[in-house]
């Protein structure tokens, strides 16, 4: 059986209100409601407030069945790739958490629940959104990317992400979310299409053994429009002012009939979702509940096995259950253990952290090295982990430096001669990649952010795309509790 989550993208800020777009969220709402299933809509903050301001106490009514998440703070600019644009980890880190979190209670208020997930709106997505779902401790819907070797739900910069997208590492297809529906349920030909295509993806999903999917039912501006509304009011980075709006244009209207029509394949929609017997309707707060707790230690054959496939493979390894930082946090405990011991731990206690700051070198510039040597290095990265929460980066003085890949090859090599019942050597500290071979195009889907239409061309998306692509050390699957 497959877990679904059905989600609603609420984001219509430009539409006057006599269009009904306020009325559309109600009558979505009202039929999931009837059909005993569970929606999350995702409002954009602004989008929420002002159902508010205009007093539609009765379409707020109409989600208390449902779940209500932040659709990103606001639409207007700057939105999150902008405001992390050319910023450290850090600052881009506090300046998200304060806008994700402004919007978090705009929801709270609104609706009078507990706002259930944070989201991406249309490509605004950075790596920094999604850390700031694991502080909030909310799931992150539409997130990027997802872990091998299952890429469902999985963990990135310290979030747990539903996944819309990612790239894999046989370029096998992403099969774990659908969308598109709102473009064809005024045609009844392309909807049963649609249909179609969704029992497929749901075969699909069962083949593969994928057991998660997210499907965007609809975004309720489209009961009415047939046309999104950003680049009416926001294309191109800038903000046209309210006074201003329709400058460009207004967005296509359905004729009633077509409207009618809408909701009808929707209920359709909602109706065969119920039926089918391979679908667990689920909502986000669930799925927290059964795969937001991480697994709390690694067993000394784990760690070994490990340890063994990054010797023999020489490259930064996903684990199926701990993400390469953990990895590397382990061997450096084991060996530290093992410094005073005499032996390996049968056990070691997992603790977060995220993947560096700031770009790691490849070549280590500090090459032979004791073993008593290596546990100082240990220690040193052991340290900073404890202090920051951090994989450091880069460490020494400039011609001795090393990077935290070098010490993921140096200590797995040493803890793969340990369990062979071999004295640890003096050994080279081994050239290794600064990354997961996926980290690149991970890097360049949120740096993609500039081939939009919404944003500044010229966005400056290096620290983005390096962010993106050094968080990979953080990715791994999230293991059902």
């Amino acid at each position: 059986m497959i877990d679904i989550l059905l989600t609603f993208d609420t984001e219509d800020v430009f539409s006057p209100p006599e269009l009904g777009n306020d009325d559309s969220i109600k009558e979505l709402a009202d039929i999931m409601s009837a059909e005993e299933l569970p929606g999350l809509f995702l409002f954009i903050g602004d989008r929420a407030a002002q159902l508010k301001e205009r007093g539609r106490t009765d379409v707020i009514e109409s989600l208390k069945p449902h779940e209500v998440g932040l659709h990103t703070r606001s639409a207007r600019h700057p939105t999150s790739p902008e405001y992390v644009a050319g910023k450290s980890w850090d600052e881009g880190l506090e300046l998200s958490l304060a806008d994700e979190t402004e919007g978090v209670n705009i929801i709270s208020d609104v609706f009078g629940q507990p706002c259930s997930a944070l989201s991406a709106h249309n490509v605004f997505i950075t790596p920094q959104a999604i850390c700031c779902a694991g502080i909030l401790d909310l799931p992150y819907v539409y997130a990027y990317p997802a872990a091998p070797p299952r890429y469902g739900i999985s963990w990135y910069a310290g979030g747990m992400g539903l996944p819309a997208t990612s790239p894999t590492e046989h370029n096998d297809p992403f099969l774990g979310f659908i969308s598109g529906f709102d473009s064809s349920y005024h045609d009844d030909e392309a909807f049963e299409e649609r249909l179609r295509g969704l029992d497929h993806r749901i075969n699909r999903c069962l083949e593969a053994g994928q057991t998660f999917l997210t499907c965007i039912m609809y975004h309720p501006q489209r009961v009415r429009l047939s046309q999104f509304i950003d680049t009416y009011f926001s294309p191109n980075g800038m903000n046209l002012p309210e006074e201003e709006w329709g400058r460009f244009g207004h967005p296509a209207q359905y004729t009633k009939a077509q409207v009618e029509a809408n909701l009808r394949n929707f209920q359709r929609l909602c109706r065969y979702i119920r039926k089918d017997s391979r679908l667990n309707p689920i909502t986000a707060t669930d799925l927290k509940k059964q795969f937001g707790q991480q697994t709390a230690s690694i067993q000394r054959d784990q760690l070994i096995a490990a340890a063994e496939e990054i010797h023999q493979q020489r490259r930064i390894l996903f684990h199926p259950i701990f993400c390469p930082a953990e990895i590397l946090l382990f061997m450096c405990r084991a060996l530290l253990h093992f410094a005073e011991h005499d032996r390996l731990p049968e056990e070691l206690s997992r603790d977060d952290v995220l993947g560096p700051r700031k770009n790691l070198i490849v070549h280590p510039e500090r090459k032979q090295c004791t073993f008593k040597e290596l546990i100082s290095e240990c220690r040193t990265l052991v340290d900073e982990v404890e202090r920051s929460g951090y994989l450091p980066s880069v460490w020494g003085e400039t011609g001795y430096r090393l990077s935290a890949n070098h010490l993921y090859g140096a200590a797995a090599d040493r803890l793969v001669e340990i369990a062979a019942g071999d004295p640890p050597k003096d050994f080279i500290f081994p050239n290794m990649p600064r990354y997961p071979e996926l980290a690149t195009a991970i890097g360049q889907r949120f740096a993609s952010v500039a081939e939009g239409n919404l944003v500044d061309p010229d966005l400056d998306i290096d620290a983005i795309y390096l962010h993106g692509k050094l968080q990979t050390w953080s990715l791994k699957s999230a293991v059902r509790s």
